[in-house]
This record gives structure tokens, C-alpha cells and sequence, in this order.
């Protein structure tokens, strides 16, 4: 069946593309992950299991990954995005339904790790950016830095919402609004509004020639592709830095003798550099080439995990903010991919490079237990610092990306955008 074509505007379409994709990553993961830890007191009275059971669902979801997020990829090459997407919001959609009706733990431990493992895979990261890495050229990495905001944004969105429904309508009837969210307002905009690819007489985007369009690499291709693997030592390397602080931050900052109301701003704080680095990293990789931001982004967390020995002051506490900034990681990671693989691959590299960077969240609590072994989280953050300084050498290691045929309209194009995405690596 042939793909719908989007509509032809005055302004590139591209930016609606990217807004859909925003909203779809904003209610998907809005209430089932963003807000996790907010039902998990609720859950534990109501269900009578203890937190630590019912904390087992996400992890279970989160591991699952590993399998998931490589399969999303692969199906994100081999068929329309708009009804991936689709299909995974109304799985989600279901999963929140079924969360609803609940009555014990032990069905929270069967649907997160399938239908809102699944759902929110399917609607979010990895086939966004796959869809929008076919729009644009320029501006690439700033369009992606935006999409991926998308996951910040509902943390900053939906846990006050939630907070101030939970003494009102209860944890069921949340559920379900945002199950009917999902149903009513982002299925329809993706079922209508996500294309694939621009017309192809569209002057602002990224559309080579059928002749031009280079095959989708093969999942060994990948794999033995240099360029793959030394962008996921980088990205763990830096993820380490950025994980350790969302999760740890509290109880870092509590170590040095604050209170809970100030390590809760500093949580926000942290929240917000990360949805500026999104932002800012984005912007960099089109403006200093994917290495040069890459090669930022590890000094950056170099600098924000030794930064975090030194939060003695108040003002000090503003030291969390490149530690932070470290989530700009979503952003480069997926343009560079982008630009190693080609878009007819990015959904199947991208997938199974999200598949394996997580594992970096066991940089928390390795910390954490070092902090308990020596009295001070010292040692571990400069262990992390140097393990970010480490990945900024292997920057310098990254090749060129192999690039494929172009027509006319494209390699011209590629021309003017050599200075930006391809001069780095």
C-alpha cells in the first residue's frame, strides 16, 4: 500500500513532525514511568505488597529493553512509523486501562514488562527520531535535541498534575484520563499527521531519489561497523555521569547537610539542564559537527561528576547543572547515528544501540555502594570523571561516516553541510 503524502506548506513540515512526536513521547511515558514513584506508596496500602515489590515491575519493564527496543528499530526500517506508533499508543492505551483495574501487585509485574514495555517502545524514542532524521538535514541535531525533550518535559509536566489529582480522583480514574488522553488526542495526531518522508518536491528537506536512497545496513553490517561500537562506549560513558546524578542527587546533596525541600529543586534543577542540554547539544552537532559535540558532551561530564565533590555551599549546589546537561546525550547520539548509518537504518542502529547504553544506570548504584564502603562519594566521582575523560579520548578514534550515492539536489545540499554534520567525524 503506498504511503500517504504530507501536505505541502509554506513552512517545512517537518517541525509539525517533530511536535507529533513530542506529544506522543509526552503522554506515553507521562504517567506510567515519569510518574512511577508517585503511585508507588499508593499502590503498596491499596495492594498490600511491599514497595520493593511493586518497584520490581519497572525494573522488569527496563530490562526488557534489551530485547525490545532492537525490535522497535528493526520495524521502524521495514514498515510505516505512523501506524508503529500508532500500534504503540494503543497498546499503551490498553496497558493504562488495565493498570487501572489492578487489584494486586502481581498484575503490575505482568502488564509493565509487556503492554507498557511494549506500548511506550513502540510510540516513543526510537521510531521518533527514526521519522525525524527523514526530515531534515539541517538542523538535524537541534530537530532531535527537541523530540527528545519530549521525555524532560513530561517529567516536569506531569508529576505536579498527578499529585494534585491523587487526593481527588484517585489513582484508577488518573489511569484511565490518561488512557482516554492517549486515545482521544495523540492516536489521531499521529494516525493523521506522521509521515514517513516529505513530498518530494518539498525545497526544505531531505528526500534523495529512489535511485539515491541508500539500502538499509543489515544487522551484522552494523554491528561490525567501528563507528558503532565507539559511539557506545562514548554515550555509556557519559550516561554514567548523568544517571548517577538523577538518581543519586537527593541523597548527595542530603550528605552534605541539606534538607529534602532543597534536594528536591536541586532534582528539578537537574531536570532542567537536561532539557537544556537536549536543546543545546542538539544545536552543537549542527553547528561543530557530531564529534566536536560528542567530544563536549564527555568534558561536560567529566566536569559535572567532579564538579559534585564540591557541593559545600548553597551556590555550590548549582555545580549539578553540567552533570545535567549530560541527557544532551539523546540528542547527538541518534543525529550520529543518522549520519554513520543513513535514515533507511537509524530505527535498527538506534534501537539496538538503546538496547545496550542503559546498562550505564548501574553507574547509581555502584556509586552509592562506594559511598557506603568509604563515608564519602568522592572516590566514585572521580572514578566517573575520569571514566567520562576516557570517552572523550575515544572521540578522537571516530571515523568519517560512510556515506552513500547522492543525486544532484542532495549532494549539493551535502556540500553546504559538510562544515557542520559530516566535517567531525
Amino acid at each position: 500500500m503506498k504511503e500517504r503524502q504530507s501536505p505541502r506548506l509554506p513552512y517545512h513540515y517537518g517541525w509539525n513532525i517533530v511536535g507529533i512526536c513530542v506529544m506522543s513521547l509526552l503522554f506515553a511515558n507521562g504517567i506510567a514511568l515519569n510518574c512511577f514513584s508517585l503511585f508507588v506508596p499508593v499502590w503498596s496500602k491499596a495492594m498490600n505488597a511491599p514497595p520493593s515489590r511493586i518497584v520490581l515491575a519497572v525494573t522488569l519493564s527496563t530490562s526488557l529493553a534489551v530485547f525490545i527496543n532492537p525490535a522497535v528499530g528493526w520495524a521502524a526500517d521495514r514498515f510505516p512509523i505512523r501506524r508503529l506508533m500508532t500500534f504503540g499508543l494503543i497498546i499503551t492505551a490498553l496497558g493504562y486501562v488495565c493498570v487501572a483495574g489492578a487489584f494486586s501487585a502481581g498484575a503490575l509485574l505482568v502488564i509493565y514488562p509487556t503492554l507498557i514495555g511494549i506500548g511506550v517502545a513502540s510510540a516513543t524514542l526510537v521510531p521518533a527520531q527514526a521519522v525525524v532524521s527523514r526530515w531534515f538535514v539541517r538542523r538535524r541535531g537541534f530537530a532531535m535535541g527537541i523530540t527528545a525533550a519530549g521525555l524532560v518535559i513530561a517529567g516536569i509536566i506531569f508529576p505536579p498534575l498527578v499529585v494534585r489529582g491523587l487526593p481527588v480522583l484517585g489513582w484508577r480514574t488518573i489511569w484511565l484520563l490518561g488512557a482516554a488522553m492517549i486515545g482521544c488526542i495523540v492516536v489521531p495526531l499521529v494516525l493523521f499527521g506522521l509521515f514517513d518522508h516529505p513530498p518530494k518536491d518539498d525545497r526544505f528537506a531531505y528526500q534523495p531519489s529512489a535511485s539515491a536512497q541508500p539500502a538499509g545496513a543489515s544487522l551484522r553490517e552494523i554491528l561490525l561497523r567501528p563507528n558503532f561500537w565507539l559511539l557506545t562506549l562514548i554515550s555509556i560513558a557519559i550516561l554514567c555521569t548523568y544517571f548517577n546524578i538523577t538518581v543519586n542527587s537527593s541523597s548527595l546533596v542530603i550528605s552534605h547537610g541539606f534538607n529534602m525541600v532543597t534536594a528536591g529543586w536541586v532534582l528539578s534543577l537537574v531536570n532542567a539542564s537536561a532539557f537544556c542540554g537536549k536543546l543545546l547539544f542538539g544545536a552543537l552537532a549542527d553547528r561543530l559537527g557530531i564529534r566536536g559535540a560528542l567530544l563536549l558532551l564527555s568534558l561536560t561530564a567529566a566536569l559535572g561528576s567532579a564538579a559534585l565533590c564540591t557541593l559545600d555551599s548553597r551556590w555550590s549546589l548549582f555545580l549539578v547543572v553540567p552533570a545535567g546537561l549530560c541527557g544532551g546525550i539523546w540528542a547527538v547520539l541518534p543525529a550520529a547515528l543518522a549520519a554513520e548509518f543513513g535514515p533507511a537504518s537509524i530505527g535498527r542502529a538506534f534501537g539496538l544501540i538503546t538496547g545496550i547504553v542503559p546498562f550505564a544506570i548501574i553507574a547509581a548504584p555502584w556509586v552509592a555502594h562506594v559511598k557506603e564502603r568509604t563515608g564519602s562519594y568522592d572516590h566514585a566521582l572521580l572514578g566517573l570523571a575520569v571514566f567520562a575523560l576516557l570517552g572523550a579520548a575515544v572521540c578522537l578514534l571516530l571515523r568519517r561516516p560512510k556515506s552513500s550515492g547522492r543525486d544532484g539536489g542532495e549532494a549539493a545540499q551535502m556540500k553546504r553541510l559538510d562544515s557542520t554534520k559530516f566535517r567531525a567525524i
